[in-house]
C-alpha cells in the first residue's frame, strides 16, 4: 500500500494529479526497458514508491522550488537512487537550495520573465530518460530581464546584454555589460560574452576578449579555447563526446558524458585505442566496479564481476562512498549505510565525508574533528557561506575587535530586498 504522508506530500502542490487507481503493479515508465537493458531510467521503480501518475498542469511562479523538489526527488526514486523513505529529507534538502523568495520578488517585480509553459515541460521532462543530466527545458524556464547597470540579486535576472556581478558587497548587486571583442578582460570583475568570446592573453601580453578556438585550433593556453574544449597539445579538442562518438582520441580527451563510459579495445603495447562511448548498464546489467553503471546505481562488488543495483538503504551493507541512498553516507567502520549525521554528529573524512542531515552543515576543525552543527541566523559567528540559514556568511572586524565571520541577511532577504 501506499504511505498517506506519500499522498500528502505529492498533494500540497496544485501541481498533483487527479486521483488514480490505488493498485500498486510497480509498472515501470514506457522507456524504462528491461532491466538488465542498460537504459537510461536504470530499470523500473520500486514497488510502493508513490510516484506520481501524472505530471505537472499548473505551476506557479511561487510553487516553483517546492514542485522542482518534487520532480527531482521523485526521479531519484525511479533512478533507485533514493527509496519512498527518503523522500521527505529529500524535498527539504532540494527546496533549502532553492531560493523562492528571491525568485518570487524578481519575477513580480519584473526582473525575471517566467515561463510556466516550460516550467511544465521541464518538471514533467524529470520523470523519463536522463537519470542525471537536467532536461533541456529546464534551461530557459527564468529568463533575465536587467539591462546592464541595473540592479540584481540572482545570478539569472540580468538579461543576455551582462551578467550579475555578485561580488561587490552591495545591495542589490549591479548587472555588468560583456566586454567587446578586442577590448581588456580579467575573466572576473570584467568578462567577455560566453557565446562568443574567451578571455586570453593578446599579442602586448595583456588579457582581452577574442574569438575562441574551434575544432583542432592552435592554442597556447586553457584559455584560448571554448569552455568545450581544452588546450591539449597545442590543439582546442572536445573536451566531452556523446553517445555512440569517439573517446579518448587525444590525451583521454574527449571525455564520455555522465551516463555514458569510453569503450575501447584492449591496449596494444600498453597504449589503449581510441572508443566510443557507450551507455553504462542499467539495473541488473553486468558491472566490474561502480563506474561500470550509471551513476544512480552502485556496483555488487568492487574487483570481481557483478550485477548493478539500486543504491543500498539504511542498514545495508556498503562498500563504496556512494554505494548508498541520498541522505545516507557509507559508514566505513561498520560498513554499513547510516542516516547523514545532524548536530553533534561526525563529518570528518572518517565520518560522513562533509555531509550532513538538512538544516546543518559541517563546521570544520583544524584537528579534523568536523561536526556537524545547525545552520546559524543572522548575526552568529561563522566560516563559510554554508553555515548560514542566509547561506551567506561576510567577514569583516567583530565587536570585541578580533577579524571573522558573521551571518548576515540574504540580499533577497531584507526588508527592501536591496532596491
Amino acid at each position: 500500500m501506499r504511505h498517506p504522508w506519500l499522498s500528502l506530500a505529492v498533494c500540497v502542490l496544485c501541481a498533483c494529479p487527479a486521483p488514480q487507481s490505488q493498485e500498486d503493479s510497480g509498472t515501470p515508465p514506457p522507456d524504462a526497458g528491461p532491466v538488465d537493458a542498460g537504459l537510461p531510467d536504470a530499470g523500473p521503480p520500486r514497488r510502493d514508491a508513490g510516484i506520481p501518475d501524472a505530471g505537472f498542469t499548473q505551476v506557479p511562479a511561487a510553487s516553483w522550488c517546492a514542485a522542482r523538489a518534487q520532480a527531482l526527488c521523485f526521479r531519484d526514486v525511479r533512478c533507485g537512487r533514493l527509496s519512498a523513505g527518503g523522500l521527505p529529507d529529500c524535498l527539504q534538502r532540494e527546496a533549502l537550495e532553492c531560493e523562492q523568495a528571491a525568485l518570487t520578488r524578481a519575477v513580480a517585480e519584473g526582473r525575471l520573465q517566467y515561463l510556466m509553459g516550460g516550467a511544465l515541460d521541464c518538471l514533467n521532462a524529470y520523470a523519463q530518460g536522463s537519470c542525471t543530466d537536467e532536461p533541456p527545458a529546464c534551461a530557459t524556464v527564468f529568463s533575465g530581464l536587467v539591462p546592464p547597470d541595473g540592479g540584481c540579486i540572482l545570478p539569472t535576472e540580468c538579461a543576455p546584454e551582462g551578467f550579475c556581478y555578485l561580488y561587490d558587497e552591495q545591495c542589490p548587486h549591479r548587472c555588468r555589460g560583456w566586454v567587446s571583442t578586442g577590448g581588456a578582460c580579467d575573466g572576473f570583475t570584467t568578462r567577455c560574452n560566453p557565446s562568443v568570446d574567451t578571455c586570453a592573453l593578446g599579442d602586448a601580453g595583456t588579457r582581452v576578449c577574442r574569438p575562441f578556438g574551434g575544432d583542432d585550433a592552435g592554442c597556447a593556453s586553457w584559455d584560448e579555447c571554448a569552455s568545450t574544449h581544452a588546450c591539449v597539445g597545442g590543439h582546442c579538442l572536445k573536451r566531452n563526446a556523446g553517445p555512440g562518438e569517439a573517446c579518448a582520441t587525444t590525451n583521454g580527451y574527449p571525455f564520455c558524458t555522465g551516463e555514458y563510459s569510453c569503450r575501447q579495445q584492449p591496449p596494444t603495447g600498453g597504449v589503449w585505442p581510441p572508443g566510443t562511448c557507450q551507455l553504462r548498464a542499467g539495473v541488473g546489467g553486468t558491472c566490474t566496479g561502480p563506474s561500470s553503471c550509471l551513476p544512480s546505481l552502485r556496483c555488487s562488488t568492487v574487483i570481481t564481476t557483478g550485477a548493478c543495483l539500486p543504491k543500498a538503504a539504511l542498514g545495508d551493507n556498503c562498500v563504496n562512498y556512494d554505494d548508498c541512498e541520498d541522505g545516507l553516507y557509507c559508514d566505513g567502520r561498520a560498513q554499513q549505510c547510516r542516516p547523514l549525521p545532524r548536530d553533534g554528529g561526525d563529518c570528518s573524512s572518517r565520518g560522513s565525508f562533509y555531509r550532513c542531515a538538512p538544516g546543518f552543515s559541517c563546521e570544520f576543525s583544524a584537528t579534523n574533528d568536523d561536526t556537524c552543527v545547525g545552520r546559524r541566523a543572522d548575526g552568529e559567528e561563522c566560516n563559510y557561506d554554508g553555515l548560514c540559514l542566509s547561506n551567506e556568511c561576510t567577514f569583516g572586524t567583530l565587536p570585541d575587535g578580533g577579524f571573522g565571520g558573521r551571518c548576515i541577511a540574504a540580499c533577497a532577504q531584507r526588508a527592501d530586498g536591496g532596491f
